[in-house]
Parts: structure tokens; sequence; C-alpha cells
């Protein structure tokens, strides 16, 4: 298995906000953004970047279980988070529709 490194780079903006660059061609920079109070909500924030990378992992497995089967696959991702909580304490839960 051959090892694929990549880079990320976050720049503040202003405030909670950052400027997410992923150096992909044909990719745009996106923002990332906490919500009130922390932030303005002005993108997702890193709670819900890390849902959609979840949901996104367990749906590219299901499609690459499923595709011979060519079913179409859509996942639903519910996510949780405490602010002050002990580590452990945010959840997550996939739901496979289709």
């Amino acid at each position: 298995m051959s090892e694929q490194t990549f880079e990320i780079t976050l720049e503040r903006t202003q405030g909670y906000q950052f400027s997410v660059d992923s150096h992909q061609p044909g990719v745009a920079p996106w923002l990332v953004d906490e919500t009130p109070p922390l932030g303005e909500g002005h993108g997702p924030n890193p709670a819900r970047m890390l849902a959609a990378a979840i949901g996104h992992c367990l749906s590219a497995s299901a499609l690459f279980c499923l595709g011979k089967a060519r079913v179409q696959v859509s996942v639903d991702v519910t996510g949780g988070q405490a602010r002050g909580s002990p580590p452990g304490a945010s959840h997550a839960e996939a739901d496979r529709r289709g």
C-alpha cells in the first residue's frame, strides 16, 4: 500500500473564521467558522466538517461494496457537540438510505 500525503492550509480571516485551501486544482478555498456566540456561522463549523468526512467515508465504502449491484446510496449523518464536555462526549450516527 502506498502512502499519500497532502497539505491543507488554514488562514484566519477574522474572529473564528478561516479560509481553507486544499491545494487541489479546480477546488476553490472554502470558509470554516464557528457558530454563534463564538463565530458568525459564515461557513460550516469543524464538527459539521468532521460529520461530512465521516459520512463521505461511510458512503464511499458502501458504494465500493454495492457498486456491482448498481444500488444507489444516500447517507444522513446526525452529530452532537457540547462545548466544555469531557473527551468522548460528542457523538455521531449514520443512517443509510437507499
